[in-house]
């Protein structure tokens, strides 16, 4: 995963000998991406860029069980088989109003950079197998850096997803880092079959879905990204991989953090809090879930809809999970729990079997300091690591942990990432 993020990072030294265009309007817009040159250097002047939606084929389903079809879609600007990069001059005050369902559609390019833009007003594509979102990469290489994803709405009257932040499909590597991805209607980031990626210190905010999805094959590495006020924060799906650092999920209504299907997930230096039912899951006994000093706490803070209210609810095996040095307070109903119950009689909701083993794991009291909803300031050490640090052994726990030195926390996670 190291490896994959280096390449990312070299993504944009394609514009080194690129064709540049300065533009102020759509129409210099769409000219400059039509130009000939195999590069493209596009930068946008501040400016409202009004894109006019135009009717292309996704040759494949993204998040459809048979992909093997194709679905007419729509589209406010469609880069195709070159490298380009698109720099706004102020990320405010650069702002693109895509009105399509595919809004930025980037396909079968070696390298793009989309930089300090305003992605904007885009429309739900009505055919509910579209992964509909401001942005949409397929088979290409590609950075997103600064940009301010927000505010795509659309009708999603016909089918319950609504329109994602950002979608990685087939075959692409994306590097999406720095980025504020708030208001949408469906996932923040959403990644499906052979996307990989790297998804460091994004703002994912006020939506639908899952704050960030990796599914079918799809891989990730994740770390110093804040999620809050989702329905869902993290989650694995199918057969993909993910390892997550130091990401912060928060105020989201259902699960924090999940490993399902025959997924593969680590979590290291996680904080979970206040999610509305689990904060933490091994969803099914196929699924693969190694936690390990995160700080789960206040499961658990709405009615039950998709979990038990319980910090970890454990369905996995024990060859494929291991659950050790994390620190819990104020779960509602267990720290950790196991197994499925059905129903009752009386039409009580599901719950855990059992309450599980907490053995090498820390429990602390709660406070009315520690359950305080901003807490990050320099002085972060002093609730919780410190109050314990005298009686629980290696107390080096959540997002300020900081053990792994070569990434470090560099924002603060009450504010914004640039």
């Amino acid at each position: 995963m190291r490896r994959l993020l280096i390449c990312l990072c070299l993504l944009p030294l394609a514009g080194l000998s690129a064709k540049r265009f300065t533009v102020s309007n759509a129409e210099q817009l769409y000219k400059a991406v039509a130009n000939k040159a195999r590069s493209i250097d596009i930068i946008l002047k501040p400016g409202t860029y009004d894109l006019m939606p135009q009717a292309v084929t996704d040759s494949t389903l993204g998040n459809a069980l048979k992909p093997d079809s194709m679905i007419a879609v729509t589209t406010g600007l469609h880069l195709v088989g070159k490298n380009y990069r698109l720099l706004g001059t102020d990320r405010r005050k650069t702002i693109i109003r895509t009105k399509a369902g595919y809004g930025i559609f980037i396909e079968h390019c070696p390298q793009v950079l989309l930089k300090d833009l305003t992605i904007t007003d885009g429309i739900r594509d009505q055919d509910g197998n579209a992964t509909s979102a401001a942005i949409v990469v397929k088979h290409s290489g590609t950075e997103i850096t600064g940009c301010l994803i927000e505010h795509n709405q659309g009708d999603f009257s016909q089918t319950i997803a609504g329109i994602i932040g950002i979608c990685g499909r087939e075959g692409s590597r994306l590097f999406i880092h720095n980025n504020i991805i708030r208001h949408n209607s469906w996932d923040g980031i959403a990644l499906y079959r052979k996307a990989k990626a790297t998804i460091t210190d994004n703002l994912i905010f006020a939506g639908r879905g899952a704050g960030i999805g990796i599914t079918w094959n799809a891989e990730a590495y994740l770390t110093h990204n804040v999620i809050h006020h989702y329905w869902k924060g993290i989650g694995s799906f199918g057969t993909a991989s993910a390892k997550l650092y130091a990401n912060l999920v928060r105020d989201v209504r259902g699960w924090g953090i999940i490993a399902s299907g025959q997924s593969r997930m680590e979590c290291y230096y996680n904080e979970v809090r206040r999610a509305g039912n689990v904060g933490m899951a091994c969803w099914d006994s196929t699924a693969s879930l190694i936690a390990m000093r995160n700080v789960i706490c206040q499961s658990g803070q709405e009615k039950q809809w998709v979990a038990p209210l319980v910090g970890i609810w454990n369905n996995g095996s024990d060859s494929l999970v291991c659950i050790r040095d994390n620190l819990f307070w104020g779960n509602k109903e267990a720290n950790i729990a196991a197994g499925y119950k059905e129903p009752g009689s009386n039409c009580a909701a599901f719950t855990f079997d059992r309450v599980h083993s907490e053995e090498g794991n820390f429990l602390f009291l709660s406070t009315p300091t520690l359950n305080e909803q901003n807490y990050y300031t320099d002085s972060y050490a002093e609730p919780p690591v410190s109050s314990f640090r005298q009686s629980i052994p290696n107390p080096d726990v959540g997002i300020m942990g900081g053990i792994y030195k070569d990434y470090p926390w560099t924002w603060d996670p009450d504010k914004e990432p640039f």
